[in-house]
């Protein structure tokens, strides 16, 4: 949301969802929070029903039409990931004092099929841990994700605050990770 580029489609994608779940939100708090939904939503843009008050417009309705059941099913195989992957970086922030999950990388051990559906979801699947870098390896057996400490092995992005090992890549750009360079190359 704050890195890629202005018109970047993970960005805008990230905008939308926040703009749904605003809507939603302000209109269910609406009962409880009278005053406050309606400032907020005088702060709404884009807003799907043209009323100018929170209190004339319908409360929100479930749209099953927006779900991606293939998206949904990918996301049944990944989020256990995520839980072992919570797990390691609880553990390794207690034993090596990481303080920031940026600062680490998550190394995902799988079966094929499991690293091509992590492969789909390409640089998305360090949001799954909010970690700076991911490393996806293809092994037989129960999938597996360990979290190393990078601080050591990776320089720091200035940007975005990510351990790549892809920062420097850019000479003009050498505090910067490739994604962040091209960012800013195009800002300009």
């Amino acid at each position: 949301l704050y890195c890629d580029a202005r018109n970047s489609p993970r960005r805008r994608a990230s905008q939308t969802v926040l703009k749904e779940i605003a809507d939603a939100l302000i209109r269910l708090i609406t009962p409880i929070l009278i005053h406050t939904s309606e400032e907020a939503w005088g702060h709404l843009l884009f807003r799907p029903e043209d009323v100018s008050s929170v209190h004339l417009a319908h409360l929100p309705e479930a749209a099953p039409d927006k779900i991606d059941e293939d998206v949904l099913s990918d996301f049944g195989k990944i989020l256990p990931l995520r839980e072992q992957g919570m797990q390691e970086l609880e553990r390794l922030k207690n034993e090596a004092d990481l303080k920031n999950p940026l600062d680490a990388t998550a190394i995902y051990v799988v079966p094929k099929e499991l690293a091509d559906l992590l492969e789909k979801y390409g640089e998305d699947v360090c949001d799954l841990l909010a970690v700076g870098y991911h490393e996806i390896r293809v092994e037989d057996g129960p999938p597996k994700v360990f979290i190393k400490d990078a601080r050591s092995e990776y320089a720091r992005c200035a940007r975005s605050w990510n351990r790549r090992p892809d920062v420097g890549s850019d000479a003009d750009y050498p505090d910067l990770s490739a994604r962040d360079a091209e960012v800013m190359r195009n800002l300009k």
